[in-house]
């Protein structure tokens, strides 16, 4: 007889540990959860059946839905009576207040003081002149201010007073004491001519004496160095009240307000008229200082710059700018040109500024005698176009030449070697 074998039998079911209490795991009894999640759905079952357990021990009271209603109204707030209608509502119209004591007495104190002034006012026009006689303008704006105040005064008889504050206020500004009676002076120059600006003054300087002469501002003090410093325009040599106002000018691309500040020697572009100027002055005219020999001469006059661009500023007083920039559209449309692109030598430049100082800069010549041609339909080339202002600039060419060569020679030559009669 053989002798049966002991075997292990863990794999079956019924040697497996009984499994753990699982939360309503109804949908997968195979899964298992640890013990964390367990003693939170263990405490999540208590607080449920607690919540349950009160809300059935409470006492709930019958109550009809009338009965709900009249306890609900009773603990209302009582709700205010009803308003009285209104009748059909006119216009409104503010009732103006009457005036105070205090009031009424400045009113006739400005009253007074307004007639003192005009009698002022009628005896300096009638007085004979005095060296510093006020200008006819400055009357003028004087009466112009006499009629502010004169309204002014209407308003005030005429205004509610709505607060103690706002009367403190206007008293204090239109009292008595706080109006002063201002000499107007006209500002003079040391050569005895007046003026109502004191810009018009330095600008009388600048234009009117010279070095030699010494005249200075009496009301400043200042002399022609200073004017020039703070109002004489380095590119066109001309007067401005506002110098860094009038330099945007010279400098910026186009006339929008996002105008970009462009370089004249180069093609850097800078936010403002300071950085343009500290560019130039360290990339551009310190080099140009060293070699200041070089001369540029107009063809029209034969004026000298030592820049060329004063030149080229100084070429818009012989030719009608407005009048040249038409036809130099117009000769770009023939061609087929692009906007900044030059119809002589079909370069492009970077802005509209650029591309008309290179015109006047680089093709005087063609500028000055595109007011001769007609540019009629029938021309559609450049081989055409350009023939055309070639036969017109040749001429003009030939006559600057000859005028040079015969002022070279009479240099040359001194008026002793000529024959005498």
């Amino acid at each position: 007889m053989t002798e049966e074998v002991e075997c292990r039998r863990s794999f079956r079911l019924k040697d497996k540990p009984a499994r753990e209490y699982a939360f309503r795991d109804y949908l997968r009894k195979k899964d298992w959860l640890p013990q964390e999640i367990v003693e939170m759905n263990k405490k999540y079952d208590d607080l449920f059946s607690s919540v349950v357990m009160n809300a059935f021990s409470i006492d709930v009271k019958e109550m009809t839905p009338e009965e709900y209603l009249a306890e609900k109204r009773a603990m209302e707030p009582p709700s205010p009576p009803p308003k009285k209608p209104r009748g059909p509502r006119g216009p409104y119209k503010k009732r103006p207040k009457p005036l105070e004591e205090g009031e009424v007495d400045d009113i006739v104190i400005l009253h007074s003081e307004l007639i003192e002034i005009k009698n002022r006012i009628k005896k300096v026009k009638g007085s004979p002149k005095r060296k510093r006689k006020p200008s006819d303008n400055a009357i003028k704006s004087i009466e112009e201010k006499l009629e502010k105040v004169e309204k002014l005064v209407e308003k005030m008889e005429r205004k509610d007073n709505k607060s103690s504050v706002k009367k403190q206020r206007t008293d204090s500004r239109l009292s008595s004491s706080n109006i002063e009676i201002v000499s107007v002076t006209a500002f003079e120059c040391s050569c005895g001519v007046t003026f109502d600006n004191h810009a018009e003054c330095h600008r009388h300087l600048f234009e009117k004496h010279t070095d030699s002469e010494e005249q200075n501002c009496v009301e400043c003090g200042n002399g022609l160095d200073e004017i020039r410093t703070n109002h004489i325009c380095h590119v066109c040599n001309k007067f401005a009240e506002n110098l860094e106002l009038h330099l945007v000018s010279h400098y910026r691309d186009c006339n929008s307000r996002t105008a970009i500040m462009e370089c004249r020697f180069c093609t850097k572009q800078f936010k403002t008229v300071k950085e343009v100027m500290a560019h130039e002055q360290d990339k551009h005219l310190q080099k140009q200082v060293r070699r200041i020999v070089n001369v540029y001469k107009c063809n029209e006059c034969s004026t000298t710059f030592p820049y060329a661009e004063l030149l080229t500023c100084h070429y818009s007083n012989h030719v009608d700018t407005s009048a040249l920039w038409d036809i130099v559209d117009e000769l770009q449309g023939k061609i087929d040109a692009e906007k900044e692109e030059c119809p002589f030598c079909r370069i492009n430049m970077s802005s509209r500024k650029s591309f008309r100082a290179h015109l006047l800069k680089s093709h005087w010549i063609a500028c000055k005698s595109l007011s001769r041609i007609s540019l009629s339909e029938q021309i559609q080339t450049d081989q055409k176009i350009k023939q055309e202002i070639n036969e017109m600039t040749r001429d003009v060419e030939t006559d600057i030449l000859m005028k040079e060569v015969k002022q070279e020679v009479k240099e040359e030559i001194p008026d002793d070697e000529y024959p005498t009669c």
